[in-house]
């Protein structure tokens, strides 16, 4: 069987933008996942589009810089730019979403984050194990 399968893991390369279609008003987001090449210190850039709810949780609550997988499936298109040359590009259409790591985007900072129970970390406790993990001298932009 043949198919046309992506799954990567890497990080936001910008600020995810939520934009609308015109003809019938759906959430799309373009952006630009950057990952690690494991031979080198090399990275990857690869294009993803994502579509009305996986667009809208995307923008809500990831930022630059950011971890997390995607699966989809590639797909090319062609466009003509502001000189009037044909451009093709190669983009990942993505089907299926997973956050990972921590966030700081669509954290409320006067309201505290719930405690499930008493042996769950505060706030600020996993904001100091991010911070110690998450260099950002390791990221490729």
């Amino acid at each position: 069987m043949i198919r046309n399968e992506v799954r990567l893991i890497g990080r936001l390369t910008a600020e995810p933008e939520l934009k609308y279609t015109t003809n019938n008003n759906t959430a799309v987001c373009n952006t630009v996942l950057a990952v690690n090449n494991s031979y080198n210190n090399d990275a990857d850039y690869f294009h993803l589009v994502f579509w009305e709810s996986k667009a809208t949780n995307l923008c809500k609550y990831k930022t630059k810089g950011d971890l997390i997988a995607v699966e989809g499936y590639l797909k090319t298109r062609s466009y003509i730019d502001s000189k009037n040359i044909v451009r093709n590009i190669v983009e990942i259409i993505v089907t299926e979403v997973d956050f990972l790591g921590f966030t700081k985007k669509g954290i409320d900072k006067e309201e505290p984050m719930p405690q499930l129970d008493p042996d769950h970390k505060s706030q600020e406790e996993y904001q100091m194990i991010h911070d110690a993990l998450c260099n950002e001298e390791d990221l490729p932009f």
